[in-house]
């Protein structure tokens, strides 16, 4: 299955983490769970893509390497199919070098965690996505 599992708080902001490694997905949970955020959990990208068209998150993590789909276009599809939603990325990898890559993360203007991460990493680029003023962050659970 696809969408691993949704836990909810009330009254949270709701975020889709996309990762094909359940694990990962898992371990975002625990940390966004803690900061109270909804959290939906999805393995695969091309159900993400379904689940976007008529759900509204307001943060996506998404991995970059998927065997599916790459980070990179799936970010593309979000921007043509709900545009509103793009400046909410925050990208994960587990190969932050390259230049293509800092060059679509600088283009964009997307925060990236490096893989593996800490909870002050994600906290961090949560934080960053914040101060654009897309949303408010939620007290802590």
């Amino acid at each position: 299955m696809a969408l691993i599992g949704t836990r909810n708080t009330k009254e949270s902001r709701r975020v889709a983490i996309v990762d094909d490694e359940p694990l990962i997905g898992e371990l975002m949970s625990e940390i966004l769970l803690s900061q109270g955020y909804c959290v939906e959990i999805y393995t695969s990208p091309r159900i993400a893509l379904k689940s976007l068209v008529t759900e509204e998150y307001d943060l996506i993590f998404c991995d970059m390497r998927m065997p599916e789909l790459h980070g990179t276009e799936f970010y593309k599809i979000v921007k043509v199919i709900n545009p509103e939603a793009a400046p909410r990325f925050i990208f994960l990898t587990g190969d932050p070098s390259g230049n293509l890559l800092e060059r679509f993360l600088q283009a964009e203007r997307c925060p990236c965690v490096a893989k593996p991460f800490t909870r002050n990493q994600i906290e961090t680029a949560i934080t960053r996505i914040a101060k654009r003023d897309y949303f408010s962050l939620p007290k802590a659970a």
